[in-house]
């Protein structure tokens, strides 16, 4: 049963695959497919020098009631998506690997969004990017400091957050 024990690897599957089923017009992650990432894995792992990754993280659940019949619950999971870019892989110039961030960025975006219509990224949860405890929908990107990063010999990173939800058997 779908649930927080596999939340991070189904979210995980959505990324890793180039077009993910039903989504053909989906924007290619992975770089072997033309995409800007070296990487896409649920958890986080030793990134490899002068790579770019997309890791996939779950920060926790929120359990709501079960609805009138007793038949569901729903839970609500806080998705985290971290990205890790190197600046020494690409053409050298910060500003450059900045506005490259910046478009990787956009791409995870249109995957997060997903098809108009179906925000269940293929049917892994009931619903994603389209609720959350506060009912909004809310899908936040945070970039620090560039200038932090460089200065700390550190990747560039941008965060992605959202919330996924599922309908679970109720009555337990």
């Amino acid at each position: 049963m779908a649930g927080f024990n596999d939340v991070v690897v189904r979210e995980a599957a959505w990324y890793t695959v180039d077009p993910p089923p039903g989504f053909a017009s989906a924007p290619a992650l992975q770089a072997v497919n033309g995409g800007p990432f070296d990487g896409i894995q649920a958890y986080w792992t030793k990134v490899p020098q002068r790579q770019r990754w997309l890791f996939v993280t779950c920060e926790g659940e929120v359990r709501n009631e079960l609805d009138e019949w007793q038949a569901h619950r729903e839970a609500i999971y806080q998705m985290v998506l971290t990205i890790l870019w190197s600046f020494e892989a690409g053409s050298g110039a910060l500003e450059d690997e900045q506005q490259n961030l910046h478009d990787a960025v956009e791409k995870v975006l249109q995957r997060v969004y997903g098809l108009i219509g179906d925000k269940t990224h293929n049917s892994q949860f009931t619903a994603v990017a389209a609720g959350g405890p506060e009912g909004d929908g809310r899908i936040t990107v945070r970039m620090p400091n560039s200038y932090d990063q460089v200065t700390a010999r550190q990747p560039l990173m941008a965060e992605i957050r959202y919330f996924a939800t599922d309908w679970l058997p109720g009555g337990s």
